[in-house]
């Protein structure tokens, strides 16, 4: 079952992309949710506006996210660097 924390992840969702230390997956809706270490790109709330929908595909590096929107512009979110 889904425990109540993660129920927005119990359906609906296409892919799963990973740093060291967090996630983010896209729904069907072309929403993107990230969970994990801030540091490596968990915390998406200063980008949640913008992928809130038409999300179509993210990479990922080992710190940091990069969201594909269908009308071709990036979004990105995660540490800048690794020093």
């Amino acid at each position: 079952g889904c425990s109540s924390s993660i129920q927005e992840l119990c359906s609906g969702v296409l892919s799963i992309s990973s740093t060291k230390s967090a996630f983010a997956a896209v729904k069907a809706t072309g929403r993107v949710i990230a969970w994990g270490d801030d540091f490596f790109g968990g915390d998406s709330s200063s980008v949640d506006d913008q992928l809130d929908s038409g999300v179509i595909a993210v990479y990922a590096t080992a710190a940091a996210f990069a969201a594909v929107k269908s009308c071709g512009q990036i979004i990105t979110w995660g540490a800048d660097s690794m020093d």
